[in-house]
C-alpha cells in the first residue's frame, strides 16, 4: 500500500521544502503531492524566511517520478519550463479505493455536484490546516509549509494505511483521523399495486415518525435482491416481484466516517395480507403518486419515487 505526503503553499521557502523532502525520504513515502504555489511568494505575502525558489527547482526535479503537482494561483508559465514535473490544473486519483480530488483551492466550490459522498478533496490556498466533512464529502487542507495563517503552524499531511495525519515541520503529529471510511449498504423497493386502473404506492410511517419506502441493511452474504425481498416480507408481510432493471442508488453519510449506499428496486405487489412490522413500522399507507410524493419525508425518497413513476410510465 502506497504512502502519501501532501503539502501546499511552499512559496519558495527552500528550508521548509528541504524539511518536507527529508521527512518524505526518511519515512519511505511513495508519492509527494504538491497542491500548488511552490516557487513564488505571491504579491499578498511577505517573503518567507529562506526564500530561494531557484534552490527548490533541482530538489523537485530529483524527485520528479514521485511527485503529483497541481497549479496554484501563484504558478507562472515559466514554472513548467524549469520543472520536470507536469503541473496539472487539477487531478483526480484513487487512494485506498477512495476518489481523491487535488486542487489548489482558489476556485474551490464545495457545492460542486461532481463531488459525491465518500469523496475527498485536498486543497491549499488558505494557508490554514483544516478537516471538515460536508454531506459525506471530506474537504481537507494540509496548511502551508512556509506562511501559515490564523494561528496555525507550518504543516503538511500524510496518508499511511488507514490513517490521515497532520504533521508539523519538525515531524510532530498534531492530529490523526481515520482516512478509510466505513461503508454500509441497505436495499429496498418502491412498492406498488394496481387497483381499479390506478397505481397505488406503498408508503411506510416509521416508528421514528418519518415516512419512507421499504428498506433495510444487507445481512451476511445476501445479494441486494435477497435483502430487498426479505425487508419487504419482514416490514409488510407482502409478496412482490422485483423489477431489477430499475435500480436507484442513494449515497449519503449518516454519521461522520460512515458512507451508506441505499439501493431501491421497483416491486409489484402480487399477494399477501398487509401487516406492519411492530418493531419499526407504525402504519402502512397506499396512495396515488401525488399524495405519496407529498407523504414522503426525505428528498432522496421523493426523488426515488419520481424516477420510479417515470420508469413505470414508459
Amino acid at each position: 500500500m502506497k504512502k502519501y505526503l501532501i503539502c501546499s503553499d511552499i512559496h519558495g521557502c527552500e528550508p521548509s521544502f528541504i524539511k518536507v523532502r527529508d521527512y518524505f525520504i526518511k519515512n519511505d513515502f511513495d508519492v509527494l503531492i504538491i497542491l500548488g504555489d511552490l516557487l513564488y511568494h505571491g504579491p499578498r505575502n511577505d517573503l518567507p524566511e529562506g526564500y530561494h525558489p531557484k534552490g527548490i527547482i533541482p530538489l523537485v526535479n530529483e524527485m520528479k517520478d514521485k511527485i503529483i503537482m497541481v497549479k496554484g494561483n501563484c504558478e507562472a508559465e515559466v514554472d513548467q519550463m524549469v520543472l520536470d514535473v507536469k503541473i496539472h490544473n487539477s487531478k483526480k486519483i484513487k487512494v485506498n479505493g477512495t476518489n481523491i480530488y487535488l486542487v489548489h483551492g482558489h476556485h474551490l466550490d464545495k457545492k460542486d455536484n461532481k463531488y459525491h459522498a465518500g469523496d475527498v478533496v485536498f486543497y491549499g490556498h488558505t494557508h490554514v490546516s483544516k478537516y471538515e466533512e460536508i454531506n459525506g464529502i471530506r474537504f481537507i487542507n494540509p496548511g502551508s509549509t512556509s506562511i501559515p495563517k490564523e494561528n496555525t503552524c507550518k504543516s503538511f499531511m500524510t496518508i499511511v494505511g488507514d490513517k490521515l495525519r497532520l504533521v508539523d515541520l519538525d515531524g510532530n503529529i498534531l492530529e490523526t483521523w481515520n482516512f478509510n471510511v466505513k461503508k454500509e449498504k441497505s436495499c429496498g423497493a418502491v412498492l406498488y399495486k394496481e387497483e381499479n386502473g390506478k397505481r397505488l404506492y406503498l408508503i411506510e410511517k416509521m416508528k421514528m415518525g418519518h415516512y419512507s419506502h421499504v428498506k433495510g441493511h444487507v445481512e451476511g452474504k445476501e445479494t441486494e435482491e435477497e435483502t430487498a425481498l426479505r425487508e419487504v416480507k419482514e416490514e409488510t408481510s407482502l409478496d412482490v416481484i422485483l423489477d431489477t432493471k430499475f435500480r436507484n442508488v442513494i449515497t449519503y453519510s449518516p454519521f461522520e466516517g460512515v458512507i451508506k449506499d441505499v439501493i431501491f428496486y421497483v416491486g409489484k405487489i402480487i399477494g399477501g395480507e398487509t401487516k406492519e412490522q411492530e418493531e419499526e413500522v407504525s402504519e402502512i399507507l397506499f396512495a396515488q403518486y401525488d399524495k405519496a410524493l407529498e407523504l414522503l419525508t426525505f428528498d432522496t425518497d421523493k426523488d426515488t419515487l419520481r424516477k420510479a413513476e417515470e420508469y413505470l410510465n414508459k
